[in-house]
């Protein structure tokens, strides 16, 4: 999870007061995964997960690497993968003000890049990062989504995208001085005519994803349970496109 940081008052013209690094190793089982061409399916993935914070950059990514070792249901399948690399670049710092308002602490242009096997969205617009009692991150964006596939240079409106994402402690004493954290991220998607317009009856102008995600803590390491709910997944009504996912996970967290 990316650090918890302290109230954002650059005032003092100190914008590297809330400097940090993390990088976590996640391996994931997935069970009943959500498809939209094809069956439910099990698989397996590794993932390179990090982020930082550099002055007024905030920075956050991931690499999924699929279907390692051939597990899983599809066997035969080699090298697919998806990534999400988000920069937020923090309003506050940039102006040297306090720009919080009440439950917002922080303000950001926030951007992100999605890539898949033979296709990529990109997505800008304001992010904030909001105070709620009990919850030790929650950060949220609202932007609007281009898409490009492969075989093209064009790239193409694909709707409106409000993505939010979390982290609280919910047991803070557990066996061998671990926790029990409470950690997800959700997007919901609309308004994507370029996926109604290129694909018939099949598609759809919304998509809703959320994952929820529970990790026992212990120094380093980490196992996890976690659920994913899915609707119209790839903005599709077909196959197993709003299936159930379900997780488990081990970490190391360097």
């Amino acid at each position: 999870m990316p650090a918890v940081l302290s109230a954002a008052d650059y005032a003092d013209g100190n914008v590297r007061k809330n400097d940090n690094r993390w990088l976590n190793l996640n391996f994931f089982r997935t069970m009943h995964s959500a498809d939209a061409f094809g069956p439910a399916y099990e698989g397996s993935y590794l993932e390179v997960e990090g982020g930082a914070r550099s002055g007024a950059l905030d920075f956050y990514f991931f690499y999924d690497a699929f279907d390692l070792l051939g597990m899983g249901t599809y066997k035969t399948r080699a090298g697919d993968f998806f990534t999400k690399i988000k920069p937020r670049f923090s309003l506050d710092a940039l102006t040297g003000k306090d720009l919080a308002a009440g439950p917002v602490r922080e303000w950001y242009l926030a951007t992100q890049y999605k890539g898949f096997n033979g296709g990529e969205y990109y997505s800008a617009g304001p992010g904030v990062d909001l105070d709620v009692p009990g919850v030790d991150l929650l950060q949220a964006a609202l932007w609007p989504k281009f898409v490009r596939f492969q075989g093209s240079p064009d790239i193409e409106y694909a709707g409106v995208e409000l993505s939010v994402n979390w982290c609280a402690t919910i047991v803070r004493k557990m066996p061998w001085a671990g926790n029990l954290s409470y950690q997800g991220w959700m997007d919901y998607g609309v308004d994507n005519t370029y996926s109604r317009k290129s694909g018939g009856d099949n598609f759809t102008l919304s998509e809703f994803q959320m994952f929820n995600g529970f990790y026992w803590n212990i120094g380093h390491y980490s196992v996890s349970a976690s659920v994913k709910f899915n609707h119209n997944l790839a903005y599709k009504s077909q196959y197993a496109s709003s299936a159930t996912t379900w997780f488990t996970g081990a970490h190391y967290h360097f």
